[in-house]
């Protein structure tokens, strides 16, 4: 395998990440209304738990345990954790257990300045996988709303639109999104949506259109409909 990053070089690569998510949270609370910006932290901060689970599982699961048993040298990653005043050492042999049969067991030592091994392999399993479950995670991020946003979700933004504009458009299609699903869920259907009010609907109409699943003249004609009742 190529050379892994060293854990200096991913210790800045995490503090620099997540002072900018930070801003970019504290952007996104002070984008909400006065008696919403407490619900809107509290939200992303849920999000973010349920992400950092998730990788927290993966990279322990797929990334350490199946793909570090293959490549150890993943484990690296840990050493000035786990052996900060000895040598870190991968001690593979070979063996069979029984006729036709044959296996690598794996050893994860420090050598100490007397040359006595001190195993460190459940140790450095828990330090590699918490660090590449951060650095995963942290990956993901920048793929999203926190970072570079190549993972959209909500309208795109519209050429001349402001990114305060464009934020609150994207939160009042995101809730036109959750109450047309409820709607749905609820058996309203059409019939539902035909009962609430005028804003509401409008707002529903736009989150079909920004989808694609319904076109442009419809929307129009329909918003026209709607704008004729008021």
């Amino acid at each position: 395998m190529t050379a892994l990053p060293s854990l200096p070089s991913i210790g800045m690569f995490l503090l620099v990440s997540w002072a900018f998510f930070a801003l970019r949270l504290a952007w996104f609370v002070s984008l909400a209304p006065g008696a919403e910006r407490v619900q809107v932290l509290v939200s992303h901060l849920l999000g973010l738990l349920v992400w950092a689970v998730l990788w927290l599982f993966l990279g322990y699961v797929l990334w350490v345990v199946a793909v570090g048993s293959v490549f150890p040298s993943l484990l690296e990653v840990a050493t000035p954790l786990v052996c900060p005043d000895g040598q870190f050492r991968i001690l593979t042999q070979a063996y069979s257990y029984k006729p036709g049969q044959h296996g690598t067991s794996v050893r994860i030592v420090c050598l100490l300045a007397d040359g006595e091994p001190r195993p460190i392999l459940a140790l450095t399993i828990f330090w590699a996988g918490l660090i590449w479950s951060a650095v995963f995670l942290t990956l993901w991020l920048w793929l999203g709303k926190l970072g570079l946003r190549l993972i959209r979700l909500g309208p795109r933004r519209e050429p001349g639109e402001s990114a305060r504009d464009h934020e609150q458009r994207s939160r009042a299609w995101l809730a036109a999104r959750t109450e047309a699903a409820k709607a749905r869920s609820s058996g309203g259907g059409v019939r539902g949506a035909a009962s609430r009010d005028p804003a509401q609907r409008l707002r529903t109409l736009k989150a079909l259109c920004d989808e694609g699943l319904i076109d442009e003249a419809a929307y129009v004609a329909r918003r026209n409909d709607i704008l004729k009742e008021l």
